[in-house]
């Protein structure tokens, strides 16, 4: 859900107009959705809450022009595994968490189509997990785009890649361009100039 822009008045006289608004947490469970920082930050809070001692939870805002995007990092330490969570499209590591909705075609054959949930309403969303026959699946993204063949779990599923292979994947496959990553958290807050710096950066969180 894109933000509305907000018009501020400036000392000189002119009217600067700020297109990104940040809500909080509970502003966005709310309003029932928010654009890319919003979501990450609900999922980054969530996070923090549940993370183990081994597990190190962040913000990464990728730096890319007209607009930026922002995701959630998560490292877990002592399982040596890179989590990339995207929640404006369902992703985390190669799956998309999907509403799998089955329904009767206009020629009266049963269609499985499977939809993401950030592109429905909320209301609608809350209807067919409660009333219709749905169900949440995971389709294997890294898989459909390399070889067009829809692969679909019922259990949560990922992939366990090195932080080089998943960044790249994700990037090549998003069509995002970053010029520059930032990273945050409640304790810092770090620029990455590209991403062979935040790999090392990873990486080096990674080994003992």
């Amino acid at each position: 859900m894109r933000d509305s822009y907000v018009r501020v008045p400036t000392l000189d006289g002119y009217v600067k107009i700020w297109n990104d608004v940040l809500q909080l947490p509970n502003e966005i469970i709310e309003n029932s959705g928010g654009d890319c920082e919003d979501l990450a930050l609900l999922v980054y809070s969530v996070l923090k809450r549940v993370a183990k001692p081994s597990e190190e939870i962040y913000l990464l805002f990728l730096k890319q022009l007209p607009e930026e995007h922002a995701v959630v990092l998560a490292i877990d330490k002592d399982d040596k595994i890179v989590y990339l969570i995207d929640p404006s499209f369902s992703f985390i590591n190669g799956f998309l968490l999907m509403i799998e909705i089955t329904a009767e075609g206009k020629n009266s054959e049963l269609l499985t189509k499977h939809i993401m949930p950030m592109a429905m309403n909320p209301g609608l969303k809350r209807d067919l997990l409660a009333i219709f026959k749905t169900r949440i699946a995971y389709v294997d993204y890294f898989k459909l785009r390399e070889t067009g063949e829809k692969v679909v779990y019922y259990k949560p599923k990922i992939y366990v890649l090195s932080a080089e292979i998943l960044f790249k994947k994700y990037l090549s496959y998003t069509k995002l361009n970053p010029i520059s990553y930032v990273v945050v958290s409640r304790d810092e807050i770090l620029l990455f100039t590209d991403l062979e710096s935040l790999v090392e950066w990873i990486n080096n969180k990674l080994t003992p």
